[in-house]
């Protein structure tokens, strides 16, 4: 996608048209996101949602990462209806 290419060409400062893919990841590491335990890019976000229920913002999260990716099962590493976790 062409948005996500302008913004990776943005990060590494250089608006060149070229993506400089290291420099970027370095950035969203350093900058952006943050490393988890086991040493990865990784960001934790938490979202208030008043009025909708635990299962109904499961739900619809679950469907986003359907809609965002092309395999929600390809970037989801836990997922816990009961608990509301993914």
């Amino acid at each position: 996608d062409n948005t996500y290419r302008y913004i990776l060409d943005r990060l590494d400062g250089r608006l060149d048209g070229k993506v400089d893919y290291i420099n970027a990841a370095c950035i969203f590491r350093d900058e952006l996101f943050g490393l988890d335990r086991n040493g990865n890019i990784s960001r934790v976000t938490v979202i208030e949602c008043p009025g909708l229920s635990k299962e109904q913002i499961y739900i619809q999260a679950n469907a986003w990462f359907v809609d965002s990716f092309n395999s929600g099962k390809s970037v989801i590493q836990l997922n816990e209806k009961e608990e509301g976790v993914i």
